[in-house]
This record gives structure tokens, sequence and C-alpha cells, in this order.
């Protein structure tokens, strides 16, 4: 038997495939010039030039061939870097795959036998019959344009990809560099071994879009493991000379599966030979690092980044009985989040997400699985996708505009003999933040001004509680086997507030029930709405609809309003302690917007300057300053060490974005720098140095709502307001203890109106 040499693999005219294609009549292709291998640099850029595309029942389509061929991309730029040595691989660059695809593919686009998923399920199902192939499970649409892209591709014989990718859910920038898992179902093959393969027919090979990051995850018996895609692509291409497929099929997927598993072998091995991290010194038997971490009067991220100055970048701690791996720096970050993404992106099980989070049907607590996809789906395509952005903004300028004027009227009422007025913003800007996120999930929206102060007051205060909590460690996470003590009465204050919150979202579920069995029409319909009607009757992984829906709504309300109020606190104060600053911000507004209105959510745009502030903001105080609990899901590689399956992974997300390697002067508060050195750094967790929303799969969804409400309320307020602190001195900058990187003192300014009566009240001269 022949294997042919990986940067050799040639069709062979005699394999059916070759003769299905010629035999059809297919659009034309413009073939680039030939030169020879050894000419090849994948440095170089060579002309490439555009498929001609063809008209298909109306549709401008073109439908892509070339990719059947293991020389596709033999005489282009990528070619000798995909086809040749496995050092080449590494030269891809993201210009690399950015350039080929915009001269290579210039009309939308279907790719045949790819994942099952089509644009226009009819036509290929009409080029699928020509050309004799047939799938084994149903195809699923996607709008290729917000995630195909050219780049590595695979032609493994007899694999298929069946049910649902798991791709992003909208275009995000950096896309190109990762498009995240291909989840591969299993099928047997003839020899029953269960492997990633599928017999389907014995001459057609099965194409596959991918980019350098993706991970294949593969089941071998009852394990599920990662192969790297370009390891399982350079074993399958051995395969690849097309005389081969006239093989057995069985004897085919004999040796794939040895293949595999020989490499699977290997691959665990040098897992185990590889050294480990280090440990922080200090660990105590039992306690491990409990001691250091909660005798220290720093927060907890301080207290781990002076250990990274003495154990590096990557080193490990333990929690009790749970080994965590602590990373700082942005290539490791990079590693975990594009590599190694699903590995990370399960959550260990701790109290406070069990009982605050109804037994793990928050989707922010649950691991990661089938559960969670399905139910983070739900809230991006109803609340965070692109087209609810745009039809939210309404509710977005309402809410800002409301607490602007209780401010106004508030100055009106209580300023005395003064200009100044005295607010405390740390519970303007969270009631702002929760009536913004109560109207888009519950249509509601509660102020101390609308009769029922008592029942409002117990809404701020059991939220509020429940924000708290959220974070808490207890004794019980660090030792499991002592989960039934409640030493400071943490898991009792748990209870109550779970028992509490649960009877307000219930009230609302239940209102919400009512309306809708009466028939009443509503003009704004909320995440409460939607819920009922795609909950019911759906398999949800053992829960009943409505624990799913109130554990689904306080986990979005959590998240959004909480991480929201702490940038706009942080922000309000750096600015404050920054006048000059605070001057071009005010500068700005006034240049863009003027002040014969009100700033709106669609002048955010243009508001440059004010959006390096709340990304500089984001970078010094980011809310979350250590990641969300995660844990490796089984053994693996992180920046050359061994990390083993169920070992915590904590992120220091404080460390890293203030790295002197990556930011000049990082202890320095510079909004300018996001408009020269670091212009195209962006916070969507694509950009592994700011990474204050988290990333890969499981980063925050409202990244986006989070982004332009901070930006929309600091731009309202500073247009609206004169604004000093109360005795010309700083603020304090400490930060509170907990998770949540809250600012530990209150922040309370002084405002006088900086517009007209007219536009904050008319009616209160």
């Amino acid at each position: 038997m022949k294997l042919t040499p990986l940067d050799s693999a040639k069709p062979s005219p005699s394999s059916i495939l070759t003769k299905l294609i010629l035999s059809k009549p297919l659009p034309s292709r413009t073939k680039a010039a030939k030169p020879s291998l050894s000419s090849l640099n994948p440095h170089e850029a060579h002309p490439l030039k555009a498929s001609s595309p063809s008209k298909v029942e109306g549709q401008t389509e073109e439908v892509i061939f070339d990719h059947l061929h293991a020389t596709a991309f033999q005489y282009t730029p990528l070619g000798r870097t995909i086809l040749g040595p496995a050092q080449n691989i590494k030269t891809i660059t993201k210009d690399h795959l950015q350039n080929y695809i915009q001269a290579h593919y210039t009309a939308p686009r279907m790719v045949i036998a790819a994942s099952g998923a089509v644009k226009h399920e009819d036509i290929v199902e009409q080029l699928l019959n020509r050309l004799g192939l047939r799938f084994l499970s149903k195809s699923v649409q996607y709008n290729y344009s917000h995630f195909l892209a050219a780049g590595c591709f695979l032609a493994a014989p007899f694999l298929v990809i069946q049910g649902e990718a798991d791709f992003p859910q909208q275009q995000e920038q950096g896309l190109l560099e990762r498009l995240g898992t291909l989840a591969v179902k299993i099928g047997k093959t003839p020899l029953k071994l269960e492997l990633g393969v599928e017999v389907i027919g014995k001459d057609i090979p099965i194409p596959l879009y991918i980019t350098k990051h993706d991970v294949l995850e593969v089941a071998l018996g009852d394990q599920m493991l990662n192969v790297s895609i370009i390891q399982f692509w350079m074993i399958v291409h051995l395969l690849m000379d097309y005389s081969l497929l006239a093989m057995d099929a069985a004897a085919l997927a004999g040796i794939v599966a040895i293949l595999l598993i020989s490499y699977l072998f290997i691959k665990r091995a040098r897992g185990r030979d590889a050294p480990k991290p280090p440990i922080a010194s200090g660990c105590w038997p039992l306690f491990g690092h409990l001691h250091l971490l909660g005798a220290s009067a720093k927060p907890l991220h301080e207290t781990l980044a002076d250990l990274a100055e003495n154990y590096g970048p990557i080193f490990t701690i333990r929690i009790g009985a749970h080994p965590a791996v602590v990373v700082n720096t942005r290539d490791l970050a990079k590693e975990c989040f594009t590599t190694l993404d699903v590995i990370v992106s399960s959550r260990p099980k701790f109290t406070a997400a069990k009982i605050l989070g109804h037994d793990y049907a928050n989707f922010a607590f649950t691991p990661y699985g089938d559960f969670w996809r399905q139910i983070r789906k739900i809230v991006v395509s109803e609340l965070f996708s692109p087209l609810r952005f745009e039809l939210l903004r309404g509710i977005r300028d309402s809410e800002v505009q409301s607490s602007l004027k209780e401010i106004y009227r508030a100055w009106v009422k209580k300023r005395g003999g003064s200009d100044y007025f005295l607010v405390e913003m740390k519970q303007w800007l969270g009631d702002m933040s929760l009536n913004v996120m109560l109207r888009k999930i519950a249509g509601k929206r509660y102020s101390v001004g609308s009769g029922d102060e008592q029942h409002v007051r117990r809404i701020r205060r059991v939220f509020r509680e429940f924000f708290r909590l959220t974070g808490l460690f207890v004794v019980g996470d660090a030792f499991p086997f002592l989960g039934w003590l409640d030493l400071d009465g943490e898991v009792k204050n748990m209870k109550e507030t779970a028992a509490e919150m649960d009877s307000i979202v219930g009230e609302w579920l239940q209102e919400h029930r009512r309306k809708r069995d009466s028939g009443e029409t509503k003009t704004e319909h909320d995440l409460i709405d939607v819920l009922l009607s795609v909950l019911d009757g759906v398999d949800l992984a053992g829960y009943d609809a409505d624990t799913v829906n109130k554990a689904t709504c306080l986990s979005v309300l959590a998240g959004a309003t909480d991480t929201t109020t702490v940038s706009m606190v942080w922000a309000v104060s750096l600015l404050l302690n920054h006048p000059d600053v605070l001057k071009k911000v005010q500068d700005e507004l006034d240049e863009y917007v003027g002040r014969e209105r009100l700033v709106n959510d669609a002048d955010i745009k243009k508001l440059i300057y004010l959006q390096a502030v709340v990304k500089e903001t984001l970078r010094l105080y980011p809310p979350g300053p250590l990641s969300g609990p995660r844990e490796f899901t089984e053994d693996c590689t992180l920046g050359g060490y061994h990390i083993q399956g169920g070992t915590r992974f904590i992120l220091n997300v404080w460390k890293l974005q203030r790295d002197p390697r990556v930011w000049s002067e990082p202890l320095k508060f510079q909004p300018e720098r996001f408009l020269t050195t670091h212009k195209g750094v962006d916070v969507r967790g694509q950009h592994y140095e700011l990474l204050p929303f988290g990333g890969g799969r499981r980063c925050c969804p409202g990244i986006s709502f989070g982004f332009q409400l901070t930006n929309l309320a600091l731009a309202a307020f500073f247009q609206a307001f004169e604004v000093t602190t109360p005795s010309n001195a700083e603020f304090d900058m400490s930060p509170a203890p907990g998770l949540t990187n809250m600012k530990a003192t209150p922040l309370e300014v002084l405002v006088k109106p900086r517009l007209s009566y007219q536009l904050l009240n008319a009616d209160e001269a």
C-alpha cells in the first residue's frame, strides 16, 4: 500500500469522485499560474483570481468544488503553508486568511457536503443528487457569511458531521482566528470502533472548512478526547492519494483508527512527560493555600498577582482539596481560549451556584454541554443579537433619560441655597442598570417615586444580596466533605435569598402567563414572553420549564446589571480624579451632540474619546478581576506544562491587563492609548490582552449591550450635569472584597444642571 507524501498528494484521474465532477457542467474556474512548490514563499504575496459565480434559480451562488481536491490550495499563497511541512502551518497569519477570502470568495457561496449545513436546501439537494452524495442527518441552515472561512481545510474520507455544529452566533472582530469547536457525533464503522468516522460511500471524501485553531471532539471508547485539527489533518492527508479510495471501506476506516489511536497514545505519553506548573510555596496539608489567600489584606487578584512575580506566568495553588492553575499573560490566555477552549469551558460545582442557580439550571453556572448551548442560544438570539440590540435601543434611551430627570427633580427640591446637589452614584447607576434589564427581561421598571416604595426597596435589597452572595466562597467549596457546615451563616443567607428571589421572579412569570392566557396584546415582548413560548414542551435536561425560565432571567439580570454598574462606578471615579480627561469627554459631547438635545444611543458611535475612556476603565478595573470559576475537563498541555483534568482554571484578568510588556505605563489612566498604540484593541474577547468580559465560548453574551449602556449612561450624565467631588479631593480607589470588583467606599458627587430645564424637565421650572 502506498502512502503519498503530504505535500505531493494529487487526485487520481481514475477516482470515481473526479469522474463525477468532471462529467457534470460546473461553474468555470480561473486557474492561477502553477509555480513549483519550491519557488513558493508563504510570506510572499501572490495574485489570486476570484471564481466565476453561477446563477442558480435566481440566486448568485458560488458552488465550490475545488476544495474536493487535495491540491485545492497548492498554487495560492496559502497552498504551501497548508500542504507543506508541519512547521509551515505556524506561518499562517490572520492577514493571509483575510486576503485569501476577500480575493477568492467574492459572492454569496455555498459549500457542498460541509457539516450538512447549507444555505439553500433545495439547490443543494439537487446538486447532491447529481453527484451521488447523501447525508446521514438532516441538514442545518446557517448564514455562511458569518462564519465560513477559508484557511485550512480537511478532506477526510468517510467523515460526517451530524447535527448542529457549535458555531458563533454572530460575527465579531478576530473571528477568522477562531471559529470554535466542530462537535463530531460518533458513528460505528464496520469494525465496530467508535471513531469520528462513518462509512457513507467508497469513493467520496467529505470536506470541511476549518481554521488552524479548531479542535475535533473525538470519542475513543467511552472517553471524549480533543484532537488538534492540524494533527488530524496530517493523519488523514496521508491517506488522500485517491487511488486508496478503491480499498474496502472497512480497511480504510481501520487505518484511520490505527493512526488516530497511535496519535492519541503518543499525545498522552508526551503529556505525562511534560513538567507541571510550579506550585506556590506555603501549601499546607488539607488546607492548601487558603491561609495565604484569606490572610492577606489585599484583594485576591492582587495577592495572586504578587505570586506571579515569583512563579511566572502560570503556577498552581491549592484551594482546599482542589488544585487550581493561575494564568497571567496574554499568550497563555489565547491558548486557553483557542486551542483549549472546549477543555476550559465547563464550570465546577460550588455552593452558590447550586443554591442561587436553581441547582445549576442557571446557564451561567451550568457545566458545558447541550443544555448550556440550548439556553445560551435562546438568550443571545432573543436578547443580545444585533437585531434585538437595535430593537431595544428605545429602552436604553428612555431609561437613561428617565434616570437623569429623577436627579434633576431631586436637585430642584433639595438643593437648598446651593447650586449643587449631593448624589450617591452607586445607587443611581445601579438602579438605572437594573431598570434597563428589568424592562428587557420582565417588562417592568421600579422607582422610589412610583407609589410603592416598600416593594421597590425590597426588590433592591434582594437583588443586591443576590449579587453579593453569587460570588461568595464557603467552606464546602474548599472541602466538599464539609459541605454541611455553615460557620458564618452565609449558606443560610443564600437559601433565604434564593427563596425570596424565586418568589419575585415567580410572580413575574404568573403575571405574564395570565396576560398571555387572557389574550392581552403587548407592544413590547420581553425575555419572559419568549421563554414561555420556546420552552414549552422542550427537553430541558430534567428541569421543568418554570425553573429554567426563572434561572435564566436571574442569570441575565445578575450578569448584566452587576458588571455594568461596576464599570460605570469606576469610570465616574476615574473621570473625577482626572478633570482634564473629563473636560475632553464633555468637549466631545458638545462638539458632536451639543446642548440643544439629549444624547441618545445612536450618538455613541461618534463619541470615540468616550469609548476610549470606557476601554481604559475596563482595563484598569475589570468588573471581574478574576475569571469566573472554570475547570479543565481532561488532561492537556498549557504553555508546555501538563495540566491534569479536574484542575480549576483561574485567569487573573487584572494582572493580564496591567502587563508592562503589553501596556506602556500600565498603572496610569491614559484613554489616549486606545486612539494610538492600541487603537484596534476591543473588549469583545478577541484581543487577549484585554478580556474584561472573559474569553472563549464561555465569555459574557451581553458584551455589546454592557459596553453600549456604559457609554450611553456616562455620556448622558456628563452632558446633563456639571460634576465635582464634595471636598475637591480625589476618590479612594480601593476595591471591596469579593469576586466582583466594586469600589469599596461610597461614590458621592455634587451635581448641578449643565443643560436647560426644558430638556431635563420642562414642568419643573
